[in-house]
């Protein structure tokens, strides 16, 4: 069994690999979105991958080493 286990998780991994382009052309027109909102700024990607719905503005700011201003801004 785990044998088999890891042949198909190899196999994922590959096919993940091939579809990579594919999955980047479908998500281009979000990715494209998301840094017009977010910006290129490192802080400000950091913040925005903490957005999961389960911390505050203030503490998103922190975490990312922002002031609240500049995260809402």
């Amino acid at each position: 069994m785990s044998q088999e286990i890891d042949l198909l998780t190899e196999i994922r991994d590959l096919l993940q690999v091939i579809a990579e382009p594919e999955i980047a052309k479908r998500d281009e027109k979000g990715r494209s979105s998301l840094r017009a909102v977010v910006g290129t700024g490192e802080k400000r990607a950091k913040a925005a991958l903490l957005m999961d719905g389960t911390r505050s503005q203030s503490t998103l700011a922190k975490e990312a080493g922002l002031t609240r201003r500049a995260l809402a801004g």
